[in-house]
């Protein structure tokens, strides 16, 4: 994930995407029968056109293009769409035989009935942790522009809220209320707050009610000795994020900071690990057998 749309659009550190790759693609391939499932519905005897939105630095069609491939689509065209043009120019999905053109657009999921219109069907929509960084009617937006004009959609890696740290911590709950509440924050110049971890049940929705059909996969990171670079960031950015909600409040932010000093002490001594819960889930036309 890279990019909410204009007018909400927020700056994600390449090198926040470079750290979390590799816990991505583990986790992802739980969604493997998804994109199996992506494959059939759209066919696989011509040319596939794909639309990554909040596409960075490019892990997500570099992960999907060699399963789709492996599934049949071996004929893919992608366009990487994303508000920062410096990620996009650092986009670098590996040479694959599979991958016949690829296409930058600087812009953000406001874009989309543009971006599909010019391409050819059949057509296929991804992204990959964005929908939390959207409010609920920017998603139902979203949704309905594919409905109208793509056949298929893949959001992929969207957080649920739900994460799981051992060992246990009597102030756990209170860091996770706080950092959940973050995460449905109002930006500047939004009419209505964040989706946060709502974001993939508001899509899931606003598909059903169009008559799609909907399917998930649990794709939750696990984290543990060989990941403390990854962990100590992650839950660091979500003490600050606590810190920011709970404002001067003295004893929520006493708990929050004898957590996370607790937790450090943890790290330094390779004794802690998570489990981070998201969800992948594909959409296509056609209501549940």
């Amino acid at each position: 994930m890279s990019t909410t749309p204009t007018g909400g659009a927020r700056r994600i550190a390449g090198d926040w995407l470079a750290a979390r790759r590799s816990a991505d693609t583990a986790a992802r391939e739980a969604a493997l029968p998804l994109v199996r499932d992506l494959a059939r519905q759209v066919g696989t005897s011509g040319e596939l056109s794909l639309v990554d939105l909040g596409a960075g630095t490019g892990a997500n069609p570099a992960w999907l293009v060699p399963r789709l491939a492996r599934a049949g689509a071996d004929a893919q065209r992608w366009v990487l769409v994303d508000h920062d043009s410096d990620l996009l120019t650092a986009a670098d999905l590996p040479a694959h035989e599979a991958l016949r053109a690829t296409e930058r657009v600087v812009g953000g999921v406001d874009d989309l009935p543009r971006v599909l219109a010019d391409r050819a069907r059949p057509r296929v929509v991804t992204c990959s942790a964005l929908l939390d960084l959207l409010t609920p009617g920017q998603v139902v937006r979203c949704v309905a522009d594919v409905v109208a004009g793509a056949e298929a959609a893949l959001f992929s890696l969207t957080v649920t809220g739900s994460f799981l740290v051992t060992p246990e911590h009597r102030d756990d709950a209170t860091l996770v209320r706080a950092f959940n509440a973050h995460q449905r924050r109002r930006l500047e110049a939004m009419a209505e707050p964040l989706a946060g971890p709502d974001g993939w049940q508001v899509a899931a929705q606003a598909f059903a009610a169009a008559g799609w059909r909907v399917t998930e996969a649990a794709t939750p990171w696990e984290l543990g000795p060989g990941h403390e670079a990854l962990l100590r960031r992650w839950l660091a950015e979500r003490v600050d994020a606590a810190l920011e909600v709970v404002g001067g409040d003295p004893e929520s932010t006493r708990r929050i900071e004898g957590w996370w000093r607790d937790r450090s002490g943890q790290l330094d001594d390779h004794a802690l690990s998570a489990v981070v819960d998201h969800v992948d889930g594909l959409a296509v036309p056609g209501s549940p057998s």
